[in-house]
Order: structure tokens, then sequence, then C-alpha cells
């Protein structure tokens, strides 16, 4: 059974005020417009998931008796089950069940998402998603990853065509190449129906204007893409990059 409470972050014996208070807390904390873009924003979309079927049931006065007496029901079936010894009691009560695997001395509420581990629920909302600080530093890494690449793939053509062209031309190819690397989806996509036609219409001589036609037009288009995107990029990097970096020396400086 889920613990509602703990899901919450409040006591059984909480008023319905401080449960609401809690709730509409956690509401603004997951909400996945502040994951925007993000490779972890679907781990705050099930966290808010649980935090709404906790409120529906804690929120709803029926629902909580109905959820309380089940509870009880359940602790004191734990409570029958017959203890060895004294000193095995006394065990029990000293190390949790399932302990978290930072703080051995808490009880773990959750599982990262992403490895399994076992976490407390300090660690489960350490980060405003339930994961692990290195599984959590190894997402922002390739999310970052995923915004650097394009610029240096970009940087990259961009220099070849300095290097193969030939005096002021260099510059102008470094452009073509940059273009037809963001434009090149457009033209394996159209490749096919683009050659189709020009060779059935005008044969060998088609073919090669057909490959013409892909390779200006796909530049043309790769140009206001590579624009567009680069802009994207760009802003996500001034915007978001910094606190990324502040995330990962909160995360180093846990151990």
């Amino acid at each position: 059974m889920e613990d509602y409470y703990k899901v919450l972050g409040v006591s059984a014996d909480s008023s319905d005020e401080e449960i609401k208070k809690a709730y509409r807390e956690l509401v603004k904390q997951y909400h996945p417009d502040k994951f925007t873009d993000n490779p972890l924003r679907h781990l705050a979309e099930d966290m808010l998931k649980k935090i709404n079927t906790a409120y529906e049931i804690l929120g709803d006065k029926d629902k909580r008796k109905r959820y309380e007496q089940a509870r009880r029901q359940k602790m004191s079936r734990k409570q029958e089950k017959p203890k060895k010894s004294k000193d095995d009691d006394r065990n029990i009560h000293q190390r949790p069940e399932v302990p978290c695997y930072l703080h051995k001395d808490k009880e773990a509420v959750a599982g990262c998402q992403f490895c399994n581990r076992p976490l407390c629920s300090y660690c489960a909302r350490l980060f405003n998603i339930i994961a692990c600080k290195d599984c959590l530093r190894q997402y922002n890494r390739s999310y970052l990853k995923s915004l650097y690449m394009p610029l240096v793939y970009t940087a990259i053509a961009f220099f070849i065509g300095m290097i193969l062209g030939d005096g002021s031309e260099s510059f102008f190819l470094g452009i073509y190449l940059a273009g037809l690397y963001w434009g090149w989806n457009t033209i394996r996509k159209s490749a096919f129906y683009t050659l189709f036609f020009t060779t059935m219409g005008w044969g060998v001589a088609g073919l090669f204007a057909g490959i013409i036609i892909l390779l200006m037009f796909g530049w043309l288009i790769g140009i206001f893409v590579g624009l567009y995107r680069l802009t994207i990029i760009t802003y996500k990097l001034i915007t978001e990059g910094p606190r990324i970096k502040k995330l990962e020396d909160y995360i180093s400086s846990l151990g």
C-alpha cells in the first residue's frame, strides 16, 4: 500500500489545511512547465501523478477515513508477526527494513527511476525528481551534450568548407556545408521522390538535375533551420547552463 502521507510529506495527524498546503506546494514544485525541454520531464510528471493520487485520497474525508482503516489493519498485521526474541525486536526497530543508499539510518520510501537505488524521503525530494545524485548528474550532462554537439558539428562543417575553399570562396563554401548539415534531413526525406520524377522525365540528365536541386534547396532550407535551431540552443545554453553548473557543484558537495 502506498504511503500517501509520505508522498505529500505530512504526518498522519495533519489537518486538512496542512495537507492542502503541502499539496499546493508540491504541485508548484513538480509542475511540468519547470522541466520544459529537460530529459527528466517525465519523472516530474510521474511524481505529480502520485501527488494528485495522494491528495485525492487524503483530501477527501470519506476516502481518507477508509484509507486510515486499511492502513491501521496493515499495521496491526505487521505487529502480529511472531518475534524471535527481545534482541531481535530491538534490532528491527533500530534498523530500517530497506535503508537509503546514501543515509543508512533512514528508511527508503522510493527508488531511483533510473538505477532503482533506494532513496529516503530527503533524497527523493532533493532534486525535485525521484533520482539519485549519480543518475541526475549523468542525465544533466547528457542534456548539455545534446545542446553542445549541434554547435560542434556546425563548426566542423564550416571549417571543412574553409579548408576546401580557395580564397574568398572558402567562407561561402563553409556556409554551404553548414547549411547542408542542417538541411540533410530534408534532403534525405525528399530524395526518393525528387530523383524518381526527374529521372522519369529526363533520364540520366534528370538524375543529375535532381541531385543538384536537392543540394541547392536542401542548403537553403538548412540555412533557415540552422539559424532557428542555433538561436534556441544558444539561448538554452545561456539560461540553463549556469543552473546545471550550480546543480553539479551542489551534487559534488554531497559527497
